[in-house]
């Protein structure tokens, strides 16, 4: 958001030119410190577009439950 309050993020330009910010390369340290398990209880604040947020959710399976939570609608909506 700007300084005015108006949502100026755009999903799709993240995803275009931010990519990197959910590669593998940079994720993998971040779920290892994590250790995320089935059943587990996670909250993924500033998910963004929600790449993790859908990574995590296939580690902890259906008897789990992941959420992810933006700022941004435009971001978050995409998910």
């Amino acid at each position: 958001m700007n300084v005015k309050g108006v949502d100026t993020w755009s999903a799709s330009e993240y995803n275009k030119t931010a990519s990197f910010v959910y590669s593998t390369e940079h994720t993998t340290p971040i779920l290892t410190l994590l250790d995320p398990k089935p059943g587990d209880k996670v909250i993924d604040l500033g998910c963004g577009t929600g790449e993790v947020t859908l990574k995590l959710s296939g580690v902890v399976t259906d008897v789990g439950i992941v959420v992810g939570v933006d700022s941004s609608q435009n971001m978050a909506s995409t998910t």
